[in-house]
């Protein structure tokens, strides 16, 4: 049987960037609540200058975890990665330290008859199905990008040994 090889990274992180700057809004308006507003502008010159300070990539900053696209023999996986804080606070400093969690999903692929564009779309499907019922993953932000942008022209029955 072939090593597990990894074949994509799929970050996991606290949240999307939308969601990050409206955090980070409502924690800026919440620190002008008490600044008064002498309507010269001044307040919303403030306003902004701090959300500009604490607004920062979600990219860098908010990752909590990651999803390993695997290859086994003719078995596609994902192992999750996860941080062993209980409690994710957006823009916290302290994410914890990533450990290896477990599976999110496997599949064989043995005597499968599946194209290689299938075979990707079969495995992204189940792969979002069961993160978007995962108790730590469904509620955080999965970045699908790359994946989507390169697995449909990877030869996955050759990877597979089909």
């Amino acid at each position: 049987m072939k090593m597990k090889e990894t074949y994509f990274e799929l970050p996991v992180y606290s949240c999307n960037q939308k969601e990050f700057e409206k955090h980070v809004t409502e924690k800026a308006e919440k620190v002008m609540a008490n600044v008064t507003d002498c309507d010269n502008g001044f307040w919303q010159e403030q306003l902004a200058d701090e959300i500009e300070i604490n607004l920062i990539p979600v990219r860098f900053n908010e990752l909590v975890g990651c999803i390993e696209v695997c290859v086994a023999g003719s078995q596609l996986s994902a192992d999750y990665w996860y941080t062993d804080k209980k409690r994710i606070v957006i823009g916290s400093k302290s994410k914890g330290t990533i450990r290896l969690v477990g599976k999110v999903i496997e599949c064989h692929y043995t005597y499968s008859k599946l194209s290689s564009s299938e075979i990707f779309e079969d495995f992204r499907s189940a792969l979002e199905y069961r993160v978007s019922d995962h108790p730590r993953l469904k509620n955080r932000f999965i970045d699908y990008f790359v994946f989507d942008r390169c697995g449909p022209f990877i030869d996955w029955r050759r990877i597979l040994g089909l």
